[in-house]
């Protein structure tokens, strides 16, 4: 019965052994991953960083364009009153 205890107090104890080492790789991979949630979280925060200044950009490009289009219209109704008056004065003379 002590040889069979004895024997059965080895196994286990090689079983927790393994169990242990198995445990030391988990939480060493647990770590690895860890680091790697935190390198893309800050990836994707730099990204953020990017798409919000270029939404940035593409609005005040928007506004840009809006404003030159504005002045566009501005001048060629200036343009087509002048020809009004240059027409007109050229048929009065």
């Amino acid at each position: 019965m002590k040889a069979a205890a004895e024997k059965n107090v080895v196994r286990y104890m090689s079983g927790v052994e393994t169990n242990c080492a198995a445990l030391e790789e988990v939480k060493k991979e647990l770590e690895d991953l860890k680091d790697q949630l935190v390198e893309v979280t800050q990836y994707l925060d730099d990204l953020k960083e990017k798409l919000e200044a270029a939404q940035a950009a593409q609005e005040s490009s928007k506004d840009d364009l809006d404003q030159l289009k504005q002045q566009l219209q501005e001048k060629q109704e200036e343009i087509d009153e002048f020809r009004k008056k240059e027409v007109g004065y050229l048929l009065c003379n």
